[in-house]
């Protein structure tokens, strides 16, 4: 979530309020439970400042930008709100009429206050039944604008505008939260709440029925159906989630289900957008039911043209198809596919090993409950007593689950659903160990004398090509199979969530069974203050602990270590790890390639 604020610029001489432009500010926060009572802390703090004004993004960002709020338009990558500001004209009605309104600033005589008016402003908003790309959501919003506008009566014009809410129907545009002061009067001006119906939604369709919208988006050329045996490459779109191997080649509409006449599309269409809600599904935390709407719907019309079975608005043999027909196809579409791989109130977890059924789509497939009861029609019904019995454990539950002993993949060190911390200053010798341990695990050999289950590694590395001076020094060869390096150099670029989501993709592509990452505060963008920092080591731990806890990994995380020979960066790490390790260098007369390895489990604490 993104909160912009500004102190509102004041007149030198009078002290007054101007309209100068205000020096717009971001402050950032995640959209969880406690993320919105910060923010919403936050807007109380600043509001109450001198001059102290506070306004919010209407729609949710993919991560956090910079400090000037000009930089957030355009980054939206999807939105399910579209806003106006109305400076005198009505609140529309009917098929149009809002979701929410709020009286940004009420009518004030001018001779009263210097930034005064003599009508009404009102923050208007309509949520959208489903998540569009943020495009498009400017399209619908400039056509809004435009038609709310040519609507009026002539009389009615005059003196009246609708605006764009700082953004030029830019999806990021601003709301003044309802409650906060309007700092450009001088006599306290609060912010109301006009209404708001929670459940109103306003169709996509409706709003690119109206006159006044224009469609940007450049559409494929449709080049005739290829013949049934004909395979082609997926263009113009590249698929919106990360496919590989078969699924890659689904999307690329190389297995396409034969019918009598050809192509079967109806029944090819729906197993490409299986395979992409397959992966969708996979997504840490479960997956958004709205989003993935979108973009399955997306994904249909992109494949459906692409693969040359028609353009989206021309014919299909033979017969003229209109645009609306279209997009109803592609949403049922994407409705069946969500209602068949979701169901009602639940979530999908990935257990294919690749292979197809006879339809062209993995089938090994194991549906959960939905923990957050956030699945397709959560918000429709309340769960049964059966639905939430399932989500608690008894202690037979418990033994049953755990099994009698857990899963090591090198005894002592590593196991399977546990995080493990190293930790060893500069020098001492960290990576050596890590790929000692890394190709006992790959043999199946033993490490330090303790015996490794044989697996596959993802390693995330600071190093890069200079690593291979360290692999040939523990003999780990390139016809050694089954380690996959993330060097730090090929992410830099990419917020710690999406390098390390890309890493629990790749373990389960691979059937890894242990990530490592080394280092793991570099890697989380932990600079000395944020490393010392609870909640911010919190954050950086939480996907880790979810690759533990729910991918079933084992997890090694490595720190530097300070002058007190201990771990550098918050007590948090401490707590977070099943398994503490240590490096140091064997006191006494020793060779200089020996090394002292001490453990500590949880239960020793």
């Amino acid at each position: 979530m993104c909160i912009c604020y500004a102190t509102r610029p004041t007149d030198k001489k009078s002290g007054a309020p101007t309209n100068s432009e205000l020096p717009m500010k971001n402050m950032w926060f995640p959209y969880t439970p406690k993320g919105v009572d910060d923010a919403l802390a936050f807007i109380d703090y600043f509001n109450n400042t001198p001059m102290g004004e506070v306004f919010f993004c209407r729609n949710l960002f993919p991560e956090a930008g910079g400090k000037a709020w000009g930089k957030t338009n355009g980054r939206v990558e999807y939105s399910t709100v579209i806003a106006v500001e109305l400076d005198g004209p009505p609140i529309p009605n009917g098929e149009l009429a809002p979701t929410a309104s709020v009286l940004s600033s009420p009518m004030v005589d001018p001779q009263k206050e210097p930034l005064g008016d003599d009508k009404d402003h009102y923050h208007v908003y309509w949520r959208l039944p489903r998540a569009v790309s943020g495009e498009h959501s400017g399209e619908l919003g400039a056509a809004l604008k435009k038609y709310l506008y040519e609507n009026l009566p002539e009389e009615e014009k005059a003196g009246k505008s609708i605006g764009d809410l700082y953004g030029k129907a830019e999806p990021s545009g601003l709301l003044r939260p309802p409650g906060t002061r309007n700092w450009k009067y001088i006599e306290p001006v609060y912010v109301e709440l006009h209404e708001i119906h929670e459940d109103r939604r306003v169709d996509v369709f409706t709003l690119e029925s109206l006159p006044t919208y224009k469609r940007k988006r450049e559409k494929g050329k449709h080049t005739g159906s290829p013949s049934a045996s004909q395979v082609s490459t997926a263009t113009p779109g590249e698929p919106p989630v990360p496919l590989s191997g078969y699924a890659l080649e689904v999307w690329e509409g190389k297995h396409r289900v034969q019918g009598d006449d050809g192509d079967y599309r109806y029944r090819s269409l729906f197993n490409i957008l299986a395979t992409t809600c397959e992966v969708l599904a996979r997504s840490p935390g479960g997956m958004n039911p709205e989003y993935a709407r979108s973009v399955l719907i997306d994904a249909a019309g992109d494949r459906d043209h692409a693969i040359d079975w028609r353009d989206g608005m021309g014919e299909y043999k033979g017969q003229k198809t209109e645009k609306r027909d279209a997009d109803v196809y592609y949403e049922k579409l994407a409705d069946e596919v969500i209602e068949k791989k979701i169901g009602d109130g639940e979530f999908m977890e990935f257990t294919s090993n690749g292979t197809p059924d006879e339809a062209g789509s993995p089938t090994n497939l194991k549906v959960l409950p939905s923990p957050n009861g956030s699945g397709a029609d959560s918000e429709a019904r309340e769960p049964d007593i059966e639905e939430i019995r399932n989500l608690f454990w008894t202690p037979r539950d418990v033994y049953e689950r755990a099994g009698e002993d857990d899963t090591l993949v090198v005894e002592g060190f590593l196991y399977e659903g546990f995080m493990t911390d190293l930790v060893g200053e500069a020098g001492v010798g960290k990576t050596t160990l890590l790929i000692a341990m890394i190709k006992a695990i790959l043999t199946g050999g033993h490490f330090l004398g303790h015996r490794c289950q044989k697996g596959s590694v993802i390693n995330l590395t600071e190093q890069a090509e200079n690593i291979r001076n360290t692999m040939e020094k523990v003999g780990l060869d390139p016809e050694h199979e089954g380690l996959y390096l993330l060097p730090h150099k090929n992410v830099h670029d990419l917020m710690w969530e999406k390098a390390y989501t890309a890493a629990r993709i790749m373990a389960n592509h691979v059937g890894a069974r242990t990530i490592i990452t080394d280092t793991i505060d570099d890697f989380g963008g932990l600079d000395s203050d944020k490393n010392n920092n609870d909640g911010d080591v919190r954050r950086v731990l939480r996907l880790p602990k979810a690759a533990a806890q729910v991918d079933g990994l084992a997890v090694l995380n490595v720190r530097q270590m300070n002058k007190e020979e201990r771990g550098k960066g918050s007590v948090e790490y401490d707590y977070a790890h099943d398994i503490l390790m240590t490096l140091f260098t064997t006191p006494g007369n020793h060779p200089d390639n020996v090394r002292e390895v001490s453990k500590c489990q949880e239960e020793a604490h």
